[in-house]
C-alpha cells in the first residue's frame, strides 16, 4: 500500500528500525517521521514526528539498544533522538557544511 502525503516535501531518507514494522522517513524540509505499518490502514500509521532540522535529513542510524536515532541534515547538524521519549535528546552545533 501507499500513504499519500505522509510528507509535505519529498521524502530522501527511509530507515527500517525495530521489527518489520517500525519505519522512519526524512524529508527535504528536515521532518522526521516514525511509521507503525501495522496501522496503515487506521490511518494513524505516524506515531512520531520530529521537526528539529531545518535542512534535508540527509542519513539516518539506529541503535536499538539504547532505542536512539541519529540524524544528519543539510543544516549541517546532527540530532540525536530518544524513541521512548519521542523527543531530542541532543542536537549538535552546526559543522557549517552539508
Amino acid at each position: 500500500g501507499h500513504m499519500p502525503k505522509a510528507h509535505k516535501g519529498a521524502i530522501n531518507k527511509v530507515l527500517h528500525l525495530e521489527n518489520s514494522h517500525v519505519i522512519a522517513t526524512g524529508d527535504d524540509d528536515g521532518v522526521v517521521k516514525v511509521w507503525d505499518l501495522r496501522l496503515a490502514t487506521s490511518g494513524k500509521a505516524c506515531v512520531m514526528e520530529l521537526k528539529d532540522h531545518e535542512g534535508t535529513v540527509t542519513d539516518m542510524a539506529y541503535r536499538e539498544s539504547e532505542k536512539m536515532l541519529l540524524t544528519s541534515a543539510g543544516d549541517g547538524t546532527l540530532g540525536v533522538f530518544d524513541m521512548r521519549t519521542s523527543k531530542l535528546y541532543a542536537m549538535s552545533d552546526s559543522f557549517g557544511e552539508d
